[in-house]
């Protein structure tokens, strides 16, 4: 628990968008100013589930199945969660197809849910998918 609340107190919203749009270029139809609210959201999410003394979870999501599971799980235990998805489950569901899908699951959860894309280096999916559903 000491981990995480080292980690949130040391998270810079402005450096993790900074990041972002460095490694991406700018993404179309999304502001510089739109990443940083984004990274201050989570920000914000992470030192309000460690206030409350809990964590928020990290959890790869395979199909609707895991995903589903791991919000019921968040909202069961009143806590916060990181969705996060490979490059190649976002190709072999397709990007409208999970995005669609892990934004209606997102919007029925009693907790914040973040979407993230984990270890992408495909910067025109990183785009797309940001332009998308994806919160990071």
């Amino acid at each position: 628990m000491q981990m995480v609340r080292e980690y949130t107190n040391n998270f810079d919203a402005d450096e993790h968008a900074e990041m972002w749009i460095k490694a991406i270029g700018r993404v179309n139809g999304v502001s510089n100013r739109e990443l940083i609210e984004d990274a201050e959201a989570i920000k914000e999410m992470l030192i309000n589930a460690g206030k409350n003394g809990a964590a928020a979870g990290a959890f790869n999501i395979l199909n609707y199945t895991t995903a589903r599971a791991v919000i019921e799980a968040a909202d069961s235990c009143g806590c916060p969660v990181i969705l996060q998805t490979s490059v190649s489950t976002v190709k072999s569901l397709g990007l409208e197809a999970l995005g669609g899908m892990l934004n209606q699951l997102k919007g029925l959860s009693a907790q914040p849910v973040v979407v993230h894309l984990d270890h992408c280096r495909d910067q025109e999916l990183a785009r797309r998918c940001l332009d998308g559903f994806w919160d990071s």
